[in-house]
């Protein structure tokens, strides 16, 4: 029989954590992750990273977003934007379009513009995932 064997690595960042939401993108951003605020609410909570032009975005947004078990983040929704999504733990279940897919840690999503979509908790435990959202000049704008 085959053996499978795998490795688990855990880091601390050494960076100074930068806290300015007006911090030049020319330049290299870190952040360290036990100084991201952890903000919780009833489904669990979230961490904002950043949200903000760069120099060939309009706009950048990531973030994390923890659920309890059994919670969908929000209703199936739609944006012009392109989005992508790297489970960290627990089991999610996406669905896109009129599909649902389950997830676990390691899976990456990506969503086109106007993909009809929803995440919830799929497991028994929390789950938490990396949400990257961006915005281009060529982004259709939604006109309110």
């Amino acid at each position: 029989k085959d053996k499978i064997c795998y490795y688990t690595v855990k880091w601390k960042s050494v960076a100074t954590h930068i806290t300015d939401p007006k911090v030049k993108t020319d330049q290299p951003i870190v952040y360290d992750w036990d100084k991201l605020e952890f903000k919780k609410n009833a489904k669990g909570g979230s961490r904002t990273i950043l949200r903000m032009p760069t120099q060939s975005l309009v706009e950048l947004e990531m973030h994390t977003t923890q659920l309890n078990e059994g919670e969908n983040s929000h209703a199936p929704h739609v944006h012009h934007d392109e989005e992508m999504m790297l489970v960290r733990y627990g089991k999610v279940a996406e669905m896109i379009i009129d599909k649902s897919y389950e997830l676990g840690p390691g899976s990456v999503i990506y969503l086109a513009p106007d993909d009809l979509h929803g995440i919830g908790n799929a497991g028994k435990e929390p789950c938490e995932y990396y949400a990257i959202r961006w915005i281009t000049e060529k982004t259709e704008v939604d006109k309110k």
